[in-house]
């Protein structure tokens, strides 16, 4: 570890964490590099910074590889991916204690938030892939929803399909437009292939067909059909074979997939709650990929309605 300033605080932060694994990576740039570029970020955002910088080394772990955590005191912080130097999550911790120091009006609108976001995400290098907008979202904040921050997601895609799991995030103050934070996570490998052979109607048959095979009910509500790129996992194998709820995910490639969602009656989860049941159906040749269940409503809440815990 290499240390200017104050002491360091170590803070792991997983960001939109699916259910790809990327293989850990060798350090390609060093603690100077590594506050170089976070610097270069700083500077090109406005957002505070000065001589006086700690940098902290993230051991590889699980689906994140190793990172370089650059901190101004507690008002900037900047995590990069050690094997390329580009830029994972941001934090303008000023902007952020700016924003929770009272009650938030909304100046900025939706389409101006969007513009003004993804200013910011370029700067960023969040494009270096494709990505495409998945949803631009006034999100309200503690009891009554006196404060709000404006969020805008990004989904990567690969030959305009979505990748399941795979997305960039960033959050805007709605009164000031001032950034307060932003996070990539591209975990996936691209897939080999991008090519659909099967229908979507006989994607739809093959995963109905495993589910009556598992002896899964379908709800009386139309499933979901959506095209993905998808990291296969043994979720349905290790359902029928051993009753485990845990997908393992098989590292190293991914594939174009019908993502199938049945609802299945649940008693659980109250009024009007259903199963989700995910099967990843090959694009190519029809073969089960996996998938993963949850529980949760018939269909989501309106976006208006949400309400989110505070960030920290």
């Amino acid at each position: 570890m290499k240390s200017r300033g104050l002491p360091i605080h170590v803070i792991l932060l997983l960001l939109l964490v699916g259910s790809a694994l990327s293989l850990p990576a060798r350090a390609a740039i060093d603690a100077d590099a590594a506050i170089q570029k976070a610097a270069a970020v700083a500077r090109a955002l406005n957002l505070p910074w000065g001589e006086q910088v700690e940098v902290e080394k993230q051991p590889a772990e699980g689906e994140v590889r190793e990172r370089w955590v650059v901190k101004h005191f507690d008002f900037t912080e900047i995590t990069l991916d050690a094997a390329d130097g580009s830029v994972v999550i941001a934090h303008n911790r000023s902007a952020l204690a700016e924003w929770g120091a009272r009650p938030t009006t909304v100046n900025l609108s939706k389409e101006e938030a969007l513009v003004r976001a993804t200013e910011i995400a370029e700067t960023l290098g969040f494009f270096s892939e494709p990505a495409a907008v998945h949803d631009v979202e006034l999100r309200r904040y503690e009891q009554g929803g006196t404060r709000a921050l404006w969020t805008i997601r990004w989904v990567r895609t690969a030959s305009g399909i979505p990748y399941a799991r795979n997305m960039a995030i960033l959050k805007l103050h709605p009164e000031t437009g001032k950034f307060i934070g932003a996070g990539k996570a591209f975990w996936s490998r691209p897939p080999e292939s991008t090519e659909v052979h099967m229908e979507e109607s006989a994607a739809l048959a093959a995963a109905r067909q495993h589910a009556r095979a598992l002896g899964i009910t379908e709800a009386d509500v139309s499933p979901t059909v959506e095209l993905q790129v998808v990291q296969p996992n043994n979720y349905w194998k290790r359902t029928r074979d051993y009753g485990s709820e845990i997908a393992l995910p098989y590292p190293g490639y991914s594939r174009v997939a019908w993502a199938v969602t049945i609802k299945q009656p649940s008693t659980l989860g109250g009024e009007g709650a259903v199963f989700h049941k995910l099967f990843w159906i090959d694009a190519l040749d029809g073969k089960l990929l996996g998938g993963t269940k949850s529980l949760g409503p018939v269909s989501p809440a309106p976006a208006a309605a949400k309400t989110a815990p505070a960030p920290p």
